[in-house]
């Protein structure tokens, strides 16, 4: 994210508050020795997404093996039912309980069945108890015990159940016998839950190694998400990024411009305290978008447009500041806009005080170095005996100085423009350029117009003019300027005798940093300044040139005040 650095005379704004801070290795060793050696957010996320797979592994392969497990009863309890059933239905065995007498055909006919099966038991008997088929052999002729009797579901009804017995738990299904409609008998199919418990094992073999599969594959997708997760908060533990925010949030506080921010969608992101008290905000505007509750930022413009605007003199909530607006980019791609903003009263005051003090040591450098020339002149012809061309010599400098004090005292009223004038003719005079004050100038106090965007204004145009005509011949050295109040209209008038402006580049003179001179990174900032200062002012600037011959700025701005006072 980038910060607002304010500078009141168009050097670059714009810095990167990383360069403010430590570097984030720097900071995170530091956060590091004051935490202690806690686990790292990559260690955390790759600890909490292995235990969360290895318990929803675990679950799921628990239901997995209760489901199968009962599963697994179901049909083992059919099947056995099934078999009963075969064998009750079997006519042969129907006929043999009905008479009650039986040559071992049961037996024959319920072994087959189950060595073919490979149930654990299969056991026929009358309603009496009688065994007619016995996987042990010596019980066959005898009679069930008791419980077995009562077991038997005499009304006729099929079941199956759970039995607890010697060789181990099994499902038992019973299912009545009958002849000619009358129940004869009954049969009953045991199987043993081991054959069940033994299919479940292989089934956890394989639970185990998909659980084994998922927990690497979980552990592989953690490291990356966690890497992943680390670059995007460029390596910071989340205590650290706490912390950052706090700084930020100390150092926005800290700014006396007020600070206001907003999102891609244009709604307040962030506002700092000296905001809310430039722009009377009490209630909390975070969320809310940024032109009802702060008409004129021209954030919206920004974010949009994605190019940055400096030194722009508005009106925002009836209040006149000075704003400097860039947009937030992340790689290439605008996703939000800040913008700072200053009260253009606090500003103006301060920059009227550097330009005065600025402008008084221009002239007086100016001034000595005129005057040095000209008292080694005096010292030379003194000492050559002649007196009466020193005298002579001294009184036209007088005589010139003075009529030029005179000229801008009485027909420029504005001291600010009066002082700019002589400053630069002092400039004019070391440089040996000659500025020409049109005699016809005049204005008033002007004081509905703001002296600072005068200075800039005209100060700027002269030492454009000045550039231009530095570096030529002495006789073609040459600045006019005029001043005119009129009609309600200030216009300012400079013209140069230097090599003009190629058309080429004529559309461009006014881009913020555009220069045609490579000696200096400062270049390009004074005609991008005098535009500024125009359009806040709701006025009009003109270009004219010929090349090889001159160019000529007129500047036009409305004046409502004082034209009578010329």
């Amino acid at each position: 994210m980038k910060v607002l650095s304010y500078n009141l005379f168009g050097s670059e704004r714009v810095t990167e508050s990383m360069n403010s801070f430590p570097s984030a290795k720097t900071q995170h060793e530091r956060y590091r020795s004051q935490t202690g050696a806690k686990p790292s957010l990559q260690t955390q996320l790759i600890l909490v997404l292995i235990l969360v797979s290895v318990t929803g592994l675990a679950v799921v392969g628990l239901v997995a093996s209760r489901t199968i497990e009962a599963q697994f009863k179901k049909i083992i309890a059919k099947n056995a039912q099934n078999i009963a059933l075969a064998l009750s239905e079997n006519p042969e065995i129907q006929k043999a309980l009905s008479e009650g007498a039986d040559t071992g055909l049961i037996q024959e006919i319920a072994e087959k069945i189950r060595q073919k099966t490979g149930v654990k038991s299969i056991v026929v008997f009358g309603n009496d108890g009688t065994v007619y088929s016995h996987p042990i052999t010596y019980r066959l002729g005898g009679t069930l015990p008791d419980e077995g009797v009562k077991a038997v579901p005499v009304s006729g009804v099929s079941s199956a159940r759970q039995m607890e017995g010697l060789p181990g738990t099994s499902i038992r299904s019973e299912v009545p016998i009958s002849f000619e409609g009358k129940q004869v008998g009954n049969v009953y199919v045991d199987v043993l839950v081991n054959e069940i418990r033994s299919a479940k094992f292989s089934l956890y073999g394989k639970l185990m190694l998909a659980l084994f599969t998922g927990l690497l594959v979980s552990v592989v997708a953690a490291v990356v998400l966690a890497q992943r997760v680390k670059g995007i908060i460029h390596g910071m533990e989340p205590g650290e990024i706490a912390i950052l925010l706090k700084q930020r949030e100390s150092i926005i506080e800290s700014i006396r411009e007020a600070i206001v921010a907003v999102d891609s969608d244009t709604n307040v992101l962030l506002i700092n305290s000296a905001a809310r008290k430039l722009f009377g905000i009490g209630s909390d505007i975070i969320g809310q978008p940024v032109e009802p509750v702060i008409p004129g930022t021209g954030l919206p413009r920004v974010l949009n447009s994605g190019e940055a605007e400096y030194d722009r003199e508005v009106d925002i909530g009836g209040k006149r500041v000075m704003a400097q607006r860039i947009p937030i980019k992340d790689n290439y791609r605008t996703v939000g806009a800040i913008g700072s903003f200053r009260d253009l009263t606090e500003v103006r005051t301060l920059a009227e005080q550097i330009t005065g003090v600025t402008m008084y040591v221009d002239a007086l450098r100016a001034q000595n170095h005129e005057f040095q020339n000209k008292l080694q002149t005096i010292s030379g012809l003194v000492q050559l005996g002649e007196y009466e061309r020193a005298v002579s010599f001294i009184s036209e400098t007088v005589r010139g100085r003075h009529s030029e004090i005179s000229f801008v005292a009485r027909n420029i009223k504005n001291p600010s423009l009066g002082g700019i004038l002589l400053g630069k003719s002092a400039r004019c005079s070391e440089l040996g350029v000659d500025l020409w004050i049109s005699p016809d100038s005049s204005c008033g106090t002007l004081e509905n117009l703001d002296g600072l965007s005068l200075v800039i204004i005209v100060g700027n145009l002269i030492d454009n003019a000045i550039e231009a005509v530095k570096d030529l011949p002495r006789e073609r050295r040459k600045v006019e300027v005029g001043i005119f109040d009129e009609s309600k209209r200030l216009l300012i008038n400079v013209r140069d005798s230097g090599v003009g402006i190629d058309p080429e580049i004529r559309d461009r003179i006014f881009e913020r940093g555009f220069s045609t001179k490579t000696s200096s990174k400062d270049r390009g900032y004074g005609l991008y300044n005098v535009q500024i200062r125009v359009e806040a002012l709701k006025g009009d600037i003109e270009v004219d040139s010929v090349p090889g011959c001159f160019t000529e700025f007129v500047v036009s701005l409305p004046n409502w005040g004082d034209a009578d006072e010329k």
